[in-house]
C-alpha cells in the first residue's frame, strides 16, 4: 500500500473499529436470542397448561362414567325389586328357581357396577388432588414466567442502549479512517468472518497460523505502512503497536 498513514494510530483505530463491529456482532446475537428464549418460555407455560387440562378432561370423562354406571346401577337395583317381588308370586319351583338364578345374576352385575362406580370416586379424587397440585404449580410458573420476560423486555432495552451507543461510536471511528482503507477493511471483514485485523507473533499469523515471509515481518516491524499476512490478506498488527492514546480515538 502506497497511501502515507501514520500506521501506529491507524492500526489503532482499525483495531478500535474491528472490536467494536465484533461487539456490536454480539450485541445483535444478544439482542436475536431473545424471541426465541421468550417463545420458550410461553410454550413451556402452554406445556404446563396443557397438563392441567389433559388431566380436567380425564376428571370430567370420569365424572361421566360414574353418572351412567350411577344410572346402569339404578336399573340393575330396580330390576332386581321387581324380580324379588315376583319371586313371592310364582307358582311353581321352576319358576322360583329361574328367578333365583337371574337374581343372583343380577346381584353380581350390581357388584360388579359398584365396584367399577368405586374406582370411579377414587380415580375422581386422585385427579382432583393432582389437579389442584398443578394449578397451584401453574399459577406459580406464571409468575416466574412473566417476570423473566419482563427480565428479557428490559435487557432487550438495555442492550438496544448499548447498540445505539457502539454505533455512533463505530461511526466516529470511522470518520478517522480514509474512505478507501474503511472499504478495504469492509471487504476484508466481509469475507473473513467478520476478522479483518490479526496479531502477527513470533513469525506467524495468529488468526491463519501460517508463516510470514521474511520481508512482510520486517516491513511489519519496520512500521512504515500497513501490512496484510501474505495468506489471510488481513491486516497485521505487532503488540508493541497499540493505541497512542485512547482519548485521541473517542
Amino acid at each position: 500500500m502506497t497511501q502515507e498513514v501514520n500506521v501506529k494510530e491507524t492500526i489503532a483505530i482499525l483495531r478500535r473499529l474491528q472490536e467494536s463491529d465484533l461487539e456490536i456482532e454480539e450485541i445483535n446475537r444478544r439482542i436475536g436470542e431473545i424471541p426465541k428464549k421468550m417463545e420458550d418460555l410461553n410454550q413451556s407455560l402452554q406445556h404446563s397448561n396443557q397438563l392441567v387440562e389433559e388431566e380436567q378432561r380425564r376428571l370430567t370423562d370420569s365424572q361421566k362414567e360414574r353418572r351412567k354406571l350411577e344410572i346402569s346401577l339404578e336399573d340393575l337395583n330396580l330390576k332386581e325389586s321387581r324380580y324379588k317381588k315376583q319371586l313371592m308370586e310364582v307358582k311353581t319351583n321352576k319358576e322360583y328357581r329361574a328367578f333365583l338364578t337371574e337374581i343372583e345374576r343380577l346381584k353380581g352385575k350390581i357388584r360388579e357396577v359398584e365396584d367399577k362406580i368405586l374406582d370411579r370416586m377414587e380415580e375422581t379424587e386422585e385427579l382432583e388432588k393432582s389437579i389442584g397440585s398443578k394449578k397451584k404449580k401453574l399459577e406459580r410458573k406464571k409468575r416466574e414466567v412473566e417476570a423473566e420476560c419482563h427480565q428479557l423486555e428490559k435487557e432487550e432495552e438495555a442492550l438496544h442502549q448499548q447498540l445505539e451507543k457502539r454505533g455512533a461510536f463505530k461511526k466516529g471511528l470511522e470518520r478517522k479512517l480514509p474512505k478507501e482503507l474503511l472499504e478495504q477493511y469492509n471487504r476484508i471483514r466481509s469475507v473473513r468472518q467478520g476478522i479483518a485485523l490479526a496479531e502477527a507473533k513470533d513469525g506467524f499469523c495468529q488468526v491463519c497460523h501460517v508463516r510470514l515471509r521474511p520481508q512482510t515481518y520486517y516491513d511489519l516491524r519496520a512500521n512504515k505502512s500497513l501490512i496484510l499476512c501474505d495468506s489471510c490478506h488481513r491486516f497485521l498488527y505487532l503488540r508493541e503497536d497499540e493505541v497512542v492514546d485512547p482519548t485521541e480515538l473517542m
